[in-house]
């Protein structure tokens, strides 16, 4: 797996990702939280958020990665029911955008990530040696050199 090399492989990779995420998302959970209902996961009260990707933009973005069938197939679903599937389709495009910048804008902030993992590592030597939690390295340093 290499790094995206391009913006439009990046988007391309957070839709793929966000599909992932939307898959496996119960669907009346999704509609409830993530649905523009005004129960989306950003204050809807400020500025209109980012207008969803087009339809040929999204078919052009998931076909940069061809991995993910799963996820092609709700970024790209086609419904025979022309009424009901192009609502449908906006609401699927709409919860796709709301979960690329609602929650993975979130991990594309370097200091949150450089304190996400200092908290997993610090988390992971916790539970390798307890003591740890109770006392600084040079306190058991100390303590185990004066014995």
């Amino acid at each position: 797996m290499v790094a995206p090399s391009s913006d439009k492989e990046l988007r391309a990779l957070r839709r793929r990702c966000a599909s992932a995420i939307l898959a496996k998302i119960p669907p009346w959970l999704a509609n409830l939280y993530l649905g523009g209902r005004g129960l989306g996961l950003r204050w809807r009260s400020g500025p209109a958020s980012k207008p969803a990707l087009s339809e040929n933009e999204a078919d052009g973005l998931s076909k940069v990665d061809g991995g993910g069938k799963e996820a092609d197939a709700i970024a790209n679903s086609d419904n025979d029911n022309s009424s009901d599937g192009s609502d449908e389709d906006v609401g699927q495009q709409q919860m796709l955008s709301e979960i690329e910048e609602g929650i993975l804008d979130v991990f594309s902030d370097e200091y949150c990530n450089k304190h996400l993992v200092y908290s997993i590592l610090e988390l992971i030597l916790v539970r390798l040696m307890p003591e740890l939690a109770e006392k600084g390295v040079t306190e058991l340093w100390e303590e185990r050199l004066s014995l």
